[in-house]
């Protein structure tokens, strides 16, 4: 059944062009009928005891419901959730809780990961990551407070709640439901990583910046992470499996960070931080041990040498993870005593985003082989976001297991696995790997900008600078100051439609009132058509 599930996933692009094509297979008509009660899903009106509030608060208009409260829940960070009266138990059989203790909360409600999360996401910069942030977040949140019924006859006597049956039936929070809310804070991790790419767009880090591991809590569990990175590749490891959850790399043409290996878009394993070795994973991460057991075992997690170290709690499975300043390669020593091949499931996500708009159609595989298994490197590219696996002295496994039949069977993602035995080593490199020449697998035609923002000059300035930026067609044309908070500062072009050819027009660091700003570091938002590119400037006084 998990196996039907994930092959009924599909890219947004291909249901819309399947809705598109047979319209009446996919669009639901409700009918002409206007003097319907707000509440027009009879069922859940049934369920959840005539008030939403029941279902989040288990209480509405001063009176306790029936029901669990999602706002007082806290997530378990292992083990089940959920789903008891399928389980045939109650919330005690769940798994441990994350040990930060924070409960879901609501939005509006300091304390709760709903919130916490989202005051993370809202102090972002605009950018990849804050899209991806905002994407994640609205996906986990999904069905919010979904409850699981035992009584659902909602027969009813006059078509406004006289339930001849009502619900009086304790109901807890539904496992799939458990599975995305539980998850909404790991749009926490995109936070740091995008404070990291600010710090590259500001100056106070530079690609050639050394290499650094530091413990922080990236997604509110009070469990501590591992960061690693450098002036090129930020990457956030887990102590479950001793995984890679991120890797995001700095990209001086977008001027800005892209993800290339992990997708908090997907809809999680688990509803703690399992992930899975076998066809209940419905996400791959990085560097994931696919071996018996050790995909969510516990591993020691430490920096080591420069670089970082994950060992297996048995001591017979131990990664070295290396970055060089100035490197986008991550260089890989593993060294096991299991008995036999290792292997390690690497889940590849050029820019995630692109693929959820617009499908695997620009994805493009190259290897300097007659194939993947009988290459020396793989070399996945989505537009101009690439990642590179160079094999060393490892093998690449043709058709890894519950991957389907091309790989993709995980939604936004491409698997790719490599084994070894004893010690061996290879290289993740978070870009195109340029010294390397390829046969690609019937790559599409490149596609070409239609437009370019130049960098503003001058820049710094005092007191005023120019924004250019060219166009291949007419488009329409949105350019906005944003300050490093996100907050909008002044809109120089709002929706113009703007013939082809090279534009500039200046700023002189007023803000929307015609007040002069303060000196700092501002971003300029460029926007034609469906392409969006960012620029810094700093003003000085």
């Amino acid at each position: 059944r998990q196996s039907e599930m994930k092959a009924t996933e599909s890219f947004l692009a291909d249901m819309t062009a399947r809705a598109q094509t047979d319209p009446g297979a996919w669009v639901i008509d409700q009918g002409d009928n206007y003097d319907l009660p707000v509440m027009t899903y009879h069922w859940l009106q049934h369920a959840c005891e005539d008030s939403y509030h029941n279902w989040y608060y288990n209480w509405a208009d001063g009176f306790p419901g029936n029901e669990q409260s999602l706002f007082d829940l806290v997530p378990v960070i292992s083990g089940e959730q959920g789903d008891y009266h399928a389980r045939g138990v109650t919330p005690l059989a769940d798994g441990p809780a994350i040990p930060s203790g924070k409960p879901f909360g609501d939005v509006n409600s300091p304390g709760g990961l709903f919130h916490e999360t989202w005051y993370y996401i809202d102090a972002m910069t605009p950018g990849h990551l804050r899209t991806m942030a905002e994407a994640s977040y609205a996906a986990m949140i999904y069905e919010t407070a979904w409850h699981e019924e035992d009584n659902t006859d909602y027969e009813d006597s006059d078509g406004f709640g006289a339930w001849l049956y009502p619900d009086t039936s304790w109901d807890g929070l539904s496992g799939w439901a458990l599975r995305l809310h539980n998850h909404v804070r790991d749009a926490v991790a995109l936070a740091e990583a995008s404070a990291w790419a600010d710090s590259l767009r500001t100056g106070s880090l530079t690609m050639n910046t050394a290499p650094r591991a530091f413990y922080m809590d990236a997604d509110l569990d009070g469990v501590l992470e591992l960061v690693y990175r450098n002036g090129k590749v930020w990457t956030l490891w887990q102590t479950f499996g001793g995984r890679c959850l991120l890797a995001v790399r700095w990209d001086p043409d977008r001027d800005d960070a892209v993800l290339l290996l992990g997708n908090p878009l997907a809809n999680p394993s688990a509803p703690g931080e399992e992930e899975y070795a076998d066809d209940r994973a419905t996400r791959c991460t990085g560097f994931k041990v696919m071996n018996g057991g050790y995909a969510d075992a516990d591993f020691l997690l430490i920096p080591s040498g420069g670089g970082i170290q994950a060992t297996s709690g048995d001591g017979l499975v131990t990664g070295t993870h290396t970055l060089a300043a100035g490197s986008d390669t991550l260089t890989t020593t593993i060294t096991e005593t299991i008995g036999g091949d290792l292997y390690l499931r690497m889940g590849l996500t050029p820019d995630p985003w692109s693929l959820l708009l617009h499908g695997p159609d620009g994805l493009v595989r190259e290897y300097d082989g007659a194939s993947p298994e009988t290459s020396t490197w793989y070399r996945l590219s989505n537009g101009d976001a690439s990642i590179t696996v160079l094999y060393d002295d490892a093998s690449f496994t043709p058709a890894p297991l519950h991957a389907g039949w091309d790989r993709r069977d995980l939604a936004l993602t491409e698997e790719i696995e490599l084994f070894g035995d004893g010690v061996f080593s290879f290289r993740t490199v978070f870009g195109a790997g340029d010294d390397l020449t390829a046969v690609p697998e019937d790559a599409p035609p490149p596609v070409h900008p239609t437009a370019h923002l130049l960098s503003p000059a001058p820049n710094p300035f005092n007191p005023a600078t120019e924004i250019s930026f060219e166009l291949t067609s007419p488009a329409v044309v949105w350019v906005e100051i944003h300050d490093l908070s996100g907050r909008l500062v002044r809109t120089l072009m709002a929706g113009t439609v703007t013939p082809a050819g090279l534009h500039t027009i200046p700023w002189r660091g007023l803000d929307a009132t015609g007040r002069s700003v303060g000196a700092g570091v501002y971003l300029v938002r460029f926007r034609a058509g469906d392409m969006e590119q960012t620029r810094v400037v700093t003003l000085l006084k």
